[in-house]
């Protein structure tokens, strides 16, 4: 009898303590219900934050998605700009032979603007298209 009355002691006990860690703690079955959720769903919570932040990272104000589109326009004005060096030490070129060669500013004149000097023929020559018009 003594170990039966033993055993039913422990029970209880063991029913108490479990009473005591699921209510002890000051805590409503409501609250055990959030932080539980809460735990069960950290994972989840995370994940969809970091997917926000990184899309906001990519595509979002200043993201990278407009930082390389700066980049390709900066790449575009560089190369235009150095077209245009290109051209103007072209165009100095002619310019200083121009001042400097009678000879050049002759062929110049006559090539690009069309002057003649007195007494000089022009030929013209006429392409008429294939169907003869």
């Amino acid at each position: 009898m003594a170990s039966a009355t033993g055993s039913r002691f422990r029970q209880q006990l063991r029913s108490k303590s479990a009473d005591r860690n699921s209510a002890g703690r000051g805590q409503s079955s409501s609250d055990k219900g959030i932080r539980g959720w809460f735990r069960r769903h950290i994972f989840l919570i995370v994940v969809v934050s970091l997917i926000g932040a990184v899309a906001w990272f990519i595509f979002g104000d200043d993201g990278l998605a407009e930082s390389w589109a700066l980049h390709q326009t900066v790449s575009a004005a560089h190369q235009r700009c150095d077209s245009l060096v290109e051209e103007s030490s072209i165009l100095s070129g002619r310019i200083a032979a121009l001042r400097n060669n009678d000879d050049f500013a002759v062929e110049f004149a006559a090539r690009e603007l069309g002057m003649i000097k007195p007494g000089e023929k022009v030929y013209k020559t006429v392409n008429v298209d294939d169907k003869g018009k």
